[in-house]
């Protein structure tokens, strides 16, 4: 885990102190590629198709203004160059020692061992890696160290593949840590000298050979210079009639700028009649759901009348049927009363015809002297009800009662 926080802290610095100086890559059109070769950051650029070009180009450069400066939002140099400044001050007490051999940043190759205390593998303290039995020292990152048989070599630049730790002239030179004298050591021939001189004899004969292509380059484009005086009278012939015909485009486009703007005005005015149909419609929509509704509505309502009609005429029917009835009882009442009436006259006939015997019988009594007459206190002759009359009683009140009952239904 030390080792993982090791590296995310490294990788952390290096993007703080990242060059704001960077490489851009672009694929762009024709109007921006002749904007960026133009400038002074341009590196090359190529044609990729008829509308399509790529070009890079320098960001960040020394020599942009302050509108294209536009540096990494992560960077942070300010603290870049603290941590190496923190970092030299932890460092400076081992590399200003007498036995300070070679140092590189972090790390120290040290003639006699340091204190227990300050190596560990916690974060932060120093690690020990190596025993180194010799080693050979040419300049920063580059050396050669025999640590127990293990021969570690260290070269930067060109020529790295032909360092070798046994088979180097410097083999010779080599020598023991513990000899302080030795750390001034003087080299007389470099070993990479023959490589060096090899690749600039290359890199002349190149340039030789590109100076005659560029010779030949230069010839052709003395011609094609000709070639490019008649072709630009040519040009402006071709851009005057070119011209002439963007005017006559420019009047087509005129009247066709107005045709558009008439078919513009005539479709917002469909649109608008489109918009005012769609709300008819759905006003028409919305009144025949509402024409249903009421549909509905009517005939529940009917198929309510239509009950009620046949109750009623069911009720009518059975009130008819009763008072038919009741008409025909009502006869039959009035055919008795008629007759129970005849009879009543003659019993009252009778029974007058009787009183009246009876007052001429007391008028003879009376009439009569020296005699005493005891008038009844009763009339023991007084005739009695006939059993007929309590039913013609009994008949009325029933016809009453059935004249006061409601209809059936």
């Amino acid at each position: 885990m030390a080792y993982v926080y090791k590296i995310l802290m490294n990788s952390l610095y290096g993007r703080f102190g990242i060059n704001p100086e960077s490489t851009t890559t672009e694929v762009c059109d024709r109007a921006r590629y002749d904007e960026l070769i133009q400038k002074d950051n341009f590196i090359w650029g190529d044609k990729l198709s008829d509308h399509t070009y790529i070009v890079s180009y320098l960001c960040n450069a020394s020599h942009v203004s302050d509108l294209d400066w536009n540096p990494p939002k992560i960077s942070a140099v300010q603290m870049a160059a603290a941590i190496t400044a923190c970092a030299r001050i932890h460092m400076y007490k081992y590399i200003s020692r007498d036995d300070c051999y070679y140092t590189d940043t972090d790390s120290a190759i040290l003639g006699s061992p340091l204190p227990e205390d300050e190596i560990s593998m916690e974060l932060g303290k120093l690690k020990l890696e190596h025993f180194v039995k010799e080693g050979i020292f040419l300049a920063p990152k580059s050396y050669g160290l025999d640590a127990d048989g293990e021969y570690i070599v260290k070269h930067k630049g060109l020529g790295k593949h032909f360092v070798d730790y046994e088979s180097s002239p410097l083999a010779d030179e080599r020598f023991a840590l513990t000899d302080a004298d030795a750390f001034s050591l003087e080299i007389e021939a470099d070993p990479l000298e023959a490589d060096r001189m090899e690749l600039l004899d290359k890199k002349e004969k190149e340039s030789a050979q590109k100076d005659a292509q560029l010779d030949v380059l230069a010839h052709q484009i003395a011609g094609l210079y000709d070639q490019n005086a008649s072709l630009k009278e040519q040009i402006e012939s071709i851009i005057k009639s070119n011209q002439a015909k963007e005017d006559i485009i420019d009047n087509l486009m005129k009247s066709n700028n107005d045709k558009f703007q008439m078919i513009d005005s005539l479709t917002k005015l469909t649109e608008k009649r489109h918009y005012q149909i769609n709300k008819l419609i759905e006003m028409n929509r919305d009144k025949q759901e509402q024409n249903e509704i009421l549909i509905k509505m009517n005939q529940d309502k009917q198929e309510r009348i239509d009950g009620l009609s046949k109750m009623l005429d069911d009720q009518a029917k059975a009130t008819l049927n009763y008072h038919a009835r009741l008409f025909e009882d009502i006869q039959e009442l009035k055919k008795l009363i008629q007759d129970k009436d005849a009879q009543l006259d003659d019993l009252r006939e009778m029974n007058a015809s009787l009183i009246k015997r009876k007052n001429e019988e007391i008028d003879r009594l009376e009439a009569k002297p020296g005699q005493t007459t005891k008038l009844p206190t009763q009339d023991t002759h007084k005739p009695k009800e006939p059993s007929w009359w309590k039913d013609k009683e009994r008949m009325r009140s029933t016809l009453d009662q059935r004249e006061r009952m409601p209809p059936a239904g």
